[in-house]
């Protein structure tokens, strides 16, 4: 019934869950509201990757 937060580092392929105490899911939900807002202001730029060729 609580929410999760789950920490992932690509660098060393750790993760961990973090349950989430009621009063800080509202919390947590608006900080990812704000940071999706955020991700469709920004242009992407670059380029990526994903297969090597050979």
């Amino acid at each position: 019934d609580n929410g999760r937060r789950v920490h992932f580092f690509p660098a060393t392929g750790r993760a961990f869950r973090r349950l989430l105490r009621p009063e800080a899911e509202r919390e947590t939900v608006h900080q990812e509201m704000d940071y999706l807002q955020a991700l469709r202001r920004t242009s992407v730029e670059g380029e990526m990757e994903l297969f090597e060729r050979r």
